[in-house]
């Protein structure tokens, strides 16, 4: 097909572009235009040359797809509480503008009670007491606190096991609601170890020594061969005279490896007499008690006790010498316990020597001594000890009596676990009974603290408190009535 023309009314021309009209536009300067514009590989040449070291659109692709989607956005925000959650049901508490939470969003009553501070006695026993029985050694008044309660009670008390034939006995101190015979809300039972005993056999039956000779050391001074320290009657020691009339002397000292010496330089050594000494009341023969003892027997501290009268001395391994004065109207009978303490528990004087006896169940201080130089052995390698006997002899119209020491049915030491707290010392432990098992209380109750032996079998075995260190520590918990 031809090419059309143009035959309508002539067209005005652009004078500064002949071919163009201002009017319309034809086919020719259509096509001028299109001659002159780009094509559109030259186009994306010039887009790659201009946007060269820029991102491309298939890098920005690739980085979008590490990014958080929106889902995951939303996932996140699911893990936290949101604000509009504050003080709704379920949701967190509001705080006040100092961090406080309302005391209207508090359930409990405004009587609610809780338990009160420890509370402790004004006052406890102010001297040591002694039983074999129980004994009250004070009562407590638990004033009510305001609320139903159960008493938690704990403490701790220093206890002692003094002299007795039985060591085997420990303290216990119990706490009773009400009465001496009440409820027990705690109880203290003393460890048996702290009260430690050495009580060793005095072996069989021999004429020629104690018993089978392995129990004790035995050194002889005086006039040798006029007698023996033995075992002529199984489990009693005393003298076997042999020889004839004369001054002997035995001393024995303990070789059992469990107690041969204490753990400390205080002592305390007993013997208990089977019957009185052979003795007219006037010679020097003794029941000898040795503490303060070496390994070789020849440093140590002797106490004789006579019939009449008891004295002290010391050997540095060779000849006694006296400290202080005699004891004088003493006294012996049968079942006679005496006792001598090497050191002062309650003063803590390690150079005062006492003399106790103990008959019918009631203990005496007889005497004192007070090494005031500082002469007899102390130390370490001077914490054995032992006993032994003494003869004697006098002579009249030219017959010569040997006298005997009193025979002995058991000798014992204590070895004073806490030499502060007393005689064969150690502390007792109080501890609560179980809270469940309890009563509740809606009101006030008084508190008492007893002391017995663990042996109430009704024989003499005492136990012993004293105030060194008391402590008892008592705390009411709400419980429901």
């Amino acid at each position: 097909m031809a090419k059309l023309k143009y035959v309508g009314k002539t067209v005005i021309s652009d004078t500064a572009n002949p071919k163009q009209s201002l009017d319309l536009a034809n086919q020719d300067y259509i096509d001028s235009l299109l001659a002159a514009n780009m094509s559109q590989s030259a186009v994306t040449s010039r887009i790659t040359a201009n946007l060269s070291g820029y991102a491309t659109q298939s890098f920005a692709n690739s980085s979008m797809t590490s990014l958080v989607t929106p889902a995951q956005v939303r996932a996140a925000d699911a893990n936290f509480v949101p604000t509009t959650a504050i003080g709704q049901p379920l949701g967190p508490v509001a705080l006040s503008s100092l961090g406080q939470i309302s005391p209207s969003l508090i359930s409990a009553v405004s009587t609610q009670q809780w338990p009160t501070p420890l509370y402790t006695p004004v006052a406890y026993q102010n001297v040591s007491v002694l039983t074999d029985s129980p004994l009250q050694l004070f009562t407590q008044a638990q004033p009510y606190p305001g609320y139903p309660y159960v008493l938690q009670i704990t403490g701790i008390m220093d206890a002692q096991v003094p002299l007795t034939d039985n060591p085997t006995v420990f303290p216990q101190v119990l706490v009773r609601e009400g009465s001496p015979t009440g409820t027990i809300l705690a109880f203290g039972y003393g460890i048996g170890e702290s009260y430690t005993w050495g009580n060793p056999p005095l072996g069989v039956q021999s004429t020629l020594q104690l018993g089978a000779g392995t129990e004790w050391a035995q050194y002889y001074g005086g006039t040798p061969g006029f007698g023996t320290y033995c075992t002529a009657t199984a489990g009693i020691a005393g003298w076997n005279q042999t020889g004839g009339d004369a001054y002997a002397i035995c001393r024995c000292r303990c070789l059992d490896p469990v107690f041969s010496t204490t753990t400390t330089s205080y002592q305390q050594v007993s013997t208990i007499i089977g019957s009185p000494a052979n003795d007219n009341g006037n010679s020097n023969a003794a029941t000898d008690i040795y503490v303060r003892m070496d390994d070789t027997g020849t440093y140590y501290v002797r106490c004789a006790v006579g019939a009449s009268a008891a004295w002290l001395s010391y050997s540095l391994g060779g000849t006694e010498v006296a400290i202080g004065s005699p004891i004088t109207g003493i006294g012996q009978q049968t079942g006679d316990v005496f006792i001598l303490n090497a050191g002062n528990f309650t003063t803590k004087n390690l150079r005062q020597f006492q003399l106790f006896l103990r008959r019918a169940g009631t203990t005496t201080l007889l005497g004192t001594w007070n090494d005031t130089n500082n002469a007899s052995a102390l130390g370490t390698a001077y914490q054995g000890w032992g006993f032994g006997g003494t003869t004697s002899y006098t002579t009249t119209f030219f017959f010569t009596t040997q006298w005997f020491p009193a025979p002995v049915t058991g000798v014992t030491l204590v070895d004073p676990a806490n030499p502060a707290g007393g005689i064969n010392s150690g502390e007792v432990v109080i501890l609560p009974t179980s809270l469940a098992g309890q009563t509740t209380k809606t009101g006030p109750t008084t508190l008492y603290v007893m002391l017995q032996s663990s042996d109430l079998s009704g024989a003499i075995k005492e136990v012993q408190v004293s105030p060194s260190q008391p402590g008892l520590a008592v705390v009411p918990i709400p419980w429901a009535a």
